[in-house]
């Protein structure tokens, strides 16, 4: 049992796992994002993909992995339109197809479908190698990470600042297959500055 909607409209990231045999409910960690009128489909592999449904950023891209095996939930390659309301089911082959649902944005997903491949998701460790800065003053970094999960840069004077007094920069254009570039306009204004990416 995954998210819902409280009666004080609360939508919950929380999950709780029933066993039939003892009766009890314990928790099942929490998600990354909270959600309701979302679709929960139980892969061939035994993890279960939660995708779709409403939350505090109106209608999430983000899709999300809960092992049952580890307990722990991962993110995974997002939609390609949001969607509540709609309908999952498992085919034959292992990929889940989702179809309908309503979007914000859209008004009506209704007429849209697609597919998720558990083959193509497979999670990648994430690796920044070779940043420098160009002549133009733009920064340039290779970024390897997990197919379709999106990224942003962070800015900071001071490295041992805590999370929330990052300056995100937003998503770098990627100029070559897995090359990076952003601007820093706060640069010229300060003697240093450190840099992070953060995947989600």
């Amino acid at each position: 049992m995954v998210g819902g909607d409280q009666v004080n409209d609360v939508i919950l990231a929380s999950a709780e796992l029933y066993d039939p045999i003892s009766g009890q409910w314990t928790a099942a960690g929490t998600m990354r994002n909270a959600r309701a009128d979302h679709s929960a489909t139980l892969l061939a592999n035994g993890k279960v993909l939660v995708a779709g449904g409403f939350g505090v950023e109106d209608v999430p891209i983000n899709v999300e992995l809960y092992d049952p095996a580890t307990g722990v939930w991962t993110s995974t390659i997002p939609l390609i339109t949001g969607r509540q309301g709609h309908s999952a089911f498992r085919l034959s082959n292992g990929k889940v197809l989702l179809v309908g649902g309503f979007n914000f944005n859209d008004q009506d997903s209704s007429a849209t479908s697609e597919l998720y491949d558990p083959a193509n998701a497979v999670a990648r460790a994430y690796g920044l190698t070779d940043p420098w800065k160009l002549p133009s003053g733009e920064f340039r970094f290779a970024f390897n990470n997990t197919p379709g999960l999106t990224f942003s840069v962070l800015s900071a004077p001071d490295p041992t600042m805590t999370d929330g007094s990052w300056v995100n920069l937003g998503q770098p254009t990627e100029v070559l297959p897995g090359i990076y570039e952003f601007t820093d306009s706060s640069v010229a204004n300060s003697l240093g500055r450190f840099y992070r990416v953060r995947s989600r």
